[in-house]
């Protein structure tokens, strides 16, 4: 079975792994196939589900970087008599047959927003850190946060929504974007574990804890040290 994630060193990729492991002994006879892209994108994938097809894989488990781009590869791999199952974030479809969805999405993207107005009680101006523009969970998200602004958060703002493309440089420098072009931002959301870490790490630099908060999803792991 192989576990394709949306690029490999990202640590919630590493723990889901972890959990394929252990599933794995759990069950008996099952080789695990933990792979991904050095970055995340679409064509990454694709290069490796065409050598898991040649490879003669019994199944694949895919978190998916782009919905749509990868579904005629994952139609071959199911032609082939592939399983193919998406998790995390979602594949068409047309090219998958189940899809796990780790949490309800409308929950996830109400959620992230009160994260950040729980904090501010007169409002204000918000940003949205993300992963790339094609991740189909995040876009996702992102769309629910938005449709409960005007009802339930009137007060905040969604300034801006920027891609780090799960890329740890990227989403510093949109980190340090976001500061820059709005100086009256008063938190930075990351529904992405490489860009909490990013825009924390910014925030910690630029002396400006207490001014910008900064929340989202993220590893326990991974941002231990900027609660403590």
């Amino acid at each position: 079975i192989a576990l394709v994630v949306k690029s490999l060193g990202n640590g919630f990729f590493d723990a889901a792994a972890k959990g394929a492991e252990e599933a794995a002994k759990e069950i008996g006879d099952i080789e695990v196939i933990y792979t991904g892209p050095t970055s995340a994108t679409a064509e990454g994938q694709i290069e490796i589900i065409n050598s898991l097809i040649a490879q003669q894989v019994d199944a694949i488990a895919i978190s998916a970087n782009d919905p749509d781009a990868l579904v005629p590869v994952l139609k071959k791999a199911m032609d082939r008599g592939i399983k193919v199952i998406s998790w995390d974030s979602g594949v068409a479809k047309d090219g998958r047959m189940l899809h796990l969805n780790p949490s309800d999405t409308n929950l996830i993207g109400e959620t992230i927003i009160k994260l950040a107005a729980d904090h501010l009680p007169d409002g204000g101006e918000v940003a949205i850190l993300s992963a790339s523009s094609t991740a189909t969970n995040q876009n996702a998200w992102i769309e629910a946060a938005k449709e409960v602004l005007p009802t339930k958060f009137p007060k905040i703002k969604l300034a801006a929504v920027v891609y780090g493309d799960d890329d740890s440089v990227k989403s510093t420098n949109e980190a340090k974007g976001l500061i820059s072009s709005y100086p009256d931002l008063k938190a930075i959301i990351a529904p992405t574990t490489v860009g909490v870490v990013a825009a924390a790490q910014v925030v910690t630099d630029q002396k400006l804890i207490g001014k910008i908060n900064v929340t989202g999803l993220a590893l326990p792991s991974e941002f231990k040290k900027f609660i403590d």
